[in-house]
């Protein structure tokens, strides 16, 4: 005879230890994807160029593949959450809407800081030339209006603040999608009609 599997009755604590454990999991996911993947095929306004495009065609070509790689890895990370979601949802007891948008609001904190932190070493560990040329590979590329001397006269603010800012910019950017994902996928996981913002 089967006997039922009994589940642990769903707490505070218990959010947040499985928030950091899939967290950990969607932030090593994120920095193979955000910014180890990228250098093996995404283009730049500099190559597209020495393939014979114009530069503000060259900059437009490697913007779009930019945007339609954001939209991408996007949809790849709210799929993600909403597996965990479930798992979640189906591991403990007396899950409600509540549960699960504070679990997806700390999955995207704690993926968060791990993307950061990965960026931030990744700049400390780059010398002063590989940066300047990623500075200007970046600004070429989202900016063709930009004059070379102008890029030129800005690398050094921005060599200084460029580590800080991008450490500050991807947390801001995997909290608030984790927040709006969550926001979304709490409606309708665990299926149970509650208000995602009630305390239990």
């Amino acid at each position: 005879m089967d006997t039922l599997e009994t589940k642990i009755p769903i707490s505070a604590k218990a959010v947040w230890r499985e928030a950091m454990k899939y967290g950990a999991i969607l932030g090593l996911a994120t920095v193979v994807i955000d910014i180890f993947l990228p250098k093996l095929w995404q283009p730049d306004t500099a190559t597209l160029m020495a393939e014979g495009g114009s530069r503000v065609t060259s900059a437009f070509a490697a913007t779009l593949v930019s945007v339609l790689f954001f939209l991408a890895k996007t949809a790849f990370y709210i799929w993600l959450m909403v597996f965990f979601t479930k798992k979640v949802a189906a591991a403990y007891d007396n899950v409600n809407r509540s549960h699960t948008f504070r679990f997806g609001m700390f999955l995207g904190l704690f993926s968060g800081l791990i993307t950061a932190a990965a960026a931030l070493v990744q700049f400390k560990l780059m010398d002063a030339a590989a940066l300047n040329e990623l500075i200007d590979s970046t600004m070429a590329s989202q900016s063709y209006s930009i004059s070379p001397e102008m890029i030129e006269s800005m690398s050094g603010t921005i060599m200084n603040i460029l580590p800080f800012f991008t450490f500050i910019v991807m947390l801001a950017k995997c909290f608030l999608i984790g927040l709006l994902a969550a926001s979304i996928i709490s409606r309708s996981i665990p299926g149970r009609t509650s208000n995602p913002f009630e305390q239990r």
